[in-house]
């Protein structure tokens, strides 16, 4: 995994206090029922345990020339299941092994990395899925750009540091988007920087691929580097999706 170190910074975020004979944020009449939208604005927070029940068929380690990593299912057609990991990793291989969650593996083709960021893609024939019993599901990309993320707001790291689906760390935003410059590439790439929740766990060698989530289990951005125990920095999903328009 590339080593990036991350400044980490005690964010004070607003807070919003009700005052004695208030309703809400905008004031009112004491005894007033008002409906401000909040539930329909915002989507519903799902416990850590849910998320990671929910995401594990999406998470996978991904074995490339001497190589691990991890990987998430980017999308899956009749005809072939898409992976995306990190283009660090993918480089080093025309094939990968692709190890998911019930301790299946597949073969992969590597099908392209992409110029501007440090993601890649491989694709597995779905005639090789038998009935194995593994079901895998595709990520959903996070709809909200980064003007719309809020720092300090909770989301969750999930790779195959040690195995397939085995690491579930939790961590908060710090920016949704930075511009960083990287060897191998020739122009500066937009990272998303986050931090990592004391004790929950670390982000290190073999986390280079991974998915990070928002609290209602949409894609955020893929792991491409960090210093292991404070912070990491990811490819957000826009930036992802602009860039691979042309892949498929």
């Amino acid at each position: 995994m590339r080593r990036i170190i991350i400044y980490v910074i005690k964010l004070l975020l607003p807070v919003c206090v009700l005052a004695a004979g208030c309703t809400g944020c905008g004031g009112g009449t004491p005894g007033e029922e008002e409906s401000y939208g909040i539930e329909a604005l915002v989507p519903a927070e799902k416990e850590w345990s849910v998320l990671e029940q929910e995401l594990r068929p999406c998470v996978l380690q991904v074995f490339c020339g001497d190589y691990r990593g991890s990987g998430l299912v980017w999308e899956i057609t009749e005809e072939e299941v898409t992976v995306i990991s990190s283009g660090h990793l993918l480089k080093n291989g025309e094939t990968c092994e692709v190890l998911c969650y019930a301790g299946i593996y597949y073969e992969a083709r590597v099908e392209r990395i992409l110029d501007n960021c440090d993601v890649g893609f491989a694709v597995i024939p779905t005639e090789l899925f038998g009935e194995d019993g593994a079901e895998l599901a595709a990520v959903i990309p996070c709809g909200r750009g980064g003007e719309e993320l809020t720092r300090g707001e909770e989301l969750v790291v999930y790779g195959s540091m040690d195995r397939a689906a085995g690491n579930f760390v939790k961590g908060y935003l710090i920016e949704a988007e930075e511009e960083m410059k990287f060897d191998g590439y020739e122009s500066a790439q937009k990272l998303m920087l986050c931090g990592i929740v004391q004790d929950t766990g670390t982000v290190d060698a073999g986390m280079s691929g991974c998915g990070v989530f928002d609290r209602q289990g949409k894609l955020l951005g893929v792991l491409v580097g960090g210093d292991g125990e404070t912070g990491f920095a990811a490819v957000p999903v826009w930036e992802i999706l602009s860039e691979s328009q042309t892949v498929f």
